[in-house]
């Protein structure tokens, strides 16, 4: 049997109910994007407050570890300083009263196999002996191999063999 064709009215009533279908998906897809986008403002907001949470604990973590190495910092200068005072006292005290030069061993009148030695600072020590700017003759065998060695190297000291 074939279906009798539809009236006006039923197509106006088809009409409506799909306008009001199309209207009804259209305000559940509002609403979707509109919770959609509210989720994520609300996501973006709490990101950036904890964003914004950490930057203001990292600054003040700098904040304090600025302050700790200043203070560190001044603490150095200050023991740096007195330590600078110390030696320049030291170095006062032991000028005002300079360390006795030792006597050289007598010379003797066979000088064949020694050393000459003249110090460009007087009381200068090398090989166990605070030598004086004038030159002092140094019999064989006073200083050992080694020592000559080590006062012929000195740019303190003239060595010259006898």
């Amino acid at each position: 049997m074939a279906k009798a064709p539809a009236s006006k009215k039923d197509d106006e009533a088809v009409g409506t109910d799909a306008k009001a279908a199309a209207d009804k998906l259209i305000a559940d897809a509002k609403e979707e994007a509109a919770q959609i986008t509210a989720d994520a403002k609300a996501k973006a907001d709490k990101a950036l407050e904890d964003a914004t949470k950490v930057a203001e604990e990292s600054s003040a973590a700098a904040a304090d570890l600025i302050v700790k190495v200043k203070a560190e910092a001044e603490t150095v200068i200050a023991d740096a300083k007195a330590a600078a005072a110390r030696i320049v006292e030291e170095a006062r005290a032991g000028a005002s009263a300079p360390e006795p030069v030792e006597t050289p061993p007598a010379a003797t009148t066979d000088m064949k196999g020694g050393v000459r030695i003249r110090s460009k600072i007087d009381g200068f020590r090398r090989a166990g002996v605070a030598h004086p700017k004038d030159a002092t003759e140094y019999p064989a065998g006073t200083f050992s191999t080694e020592q000559i060695k080590v006062l012929k190297g000195e740019p303190n000291l003239v060595v010259e063999d006898l």
